[in-house]
């Protein structure tokens, strides 16, 4: 089993028209295509952040969903017809590109920092989400001795984290099952190209005052790796090398199990 993940970035604009494609054409295709293939296919819409989400967090306003893969279909049409496109922009008007990022990872975290032993009923949750890479040039061993080893030491001594484990990315052959029509700028999804991202990392907290403190006001002396762009936490350049969004506990959207109509 896999886990597939797509994190996504919208130009406001164009938020109404993408919602009622991806619930009206979108996820049903998947559910009705690959729903032999998939365990749990659910979505999230992220919640209002600070305002430093943007220029340190690379943070992403739209949807996060994913679906947990018994196996990958193989790759290519397979008698199939080309997934909906998504929306073009309105006539006459020029929105920014949506920004997609797709990962992934095994079904469980490959690192349980802290926080395993606590139970629902004794905190609020507060899902930090984070997708990031190394730098060009930086081994995947070489970042993971220090995210493991160093940083993940230092992170722990936040004020008011509770939970917090990751996952390393795994590389495969074949991106997302399905295809999209030939010569559209879409067209790239999904092509056998290797996941270019290291890890997927949640942090827990039961509210923005204590992420705040955490990482902004409060956070603990971190040891800078060799590699780094940037003195503060990530140390990686947002928006190109680190993305994060803010989740609640429960999806937005279960589309195996939900029968509503869009209309």
């Amino acid at each position: 089993m896999i886990k597939g993940i797509i994190l996504f970035d919208m130009d406001l604009n164009i938020v109404p028209a993408w919602e009622r494609w991806f619930y009206e054409y979108h996820a049903p295709e998947v559910a009705r295509r690959y729903g032999p293939w998939i365990a749990r296919h659910e979505s999230f819409l992220p919640l209002q952040a600070p305002e430093e989400r943007d220029k340190q967090f690379g943070y992403c306003n739209w949807r996060l969903a994913y679906a947990y893969w018994r196996e990958l279909p193989e790759a290519g049409p397979k008698g199939e017809l080309s997934f909906e496109l998504p929306p073009a922009n309105p006539p006459g008007r020029a929105a920014r590109a949506p920004l997609v990022i797709e990962c992934f990872i095994p079904p469980q975290a490959t690192e349980d920092f802290m926080g395993y032993g606590t139970t629902p009923s004794e905190k609020y949750i507060l899902r930090w989400y984070q997708v990031f890479r190394y730098p060009e040039g930086v081994s995947q061993q070489e970042g993971d001795d220090w995210y493991v080893n160093t940083f993940a030491l230092e992170a722990m001594k936040q004020p008011g984290l509770f939970r917090f484990f990751s996952s390393k990315a795994v590389q495969v052959k074949s991106g997302l099952p399905g295809t999209w029509p030939p010569g559209t700028i879409y067209d790239h999804l999904g092509k056998e190209t290797p996941s270019p991202w290291a890890r997927v990392t949640e942090m827990w907290y039961e509210n923005f005052f204590d992420w705040r403190d955490a990482n902004i006001l409060h956070p603990p002396k971190y040891t800078k790796p060799s590699w780094a762009k940037y003195d503060k936490f990530p140390f990686l350049e947002p928006r190109r090398d680190f993305f994060s969004t803010f989740l609640l506990e429960k999806p937005t959207d279960d589309y195996l199990r939900d029968a509503r109509f869009y209309r």
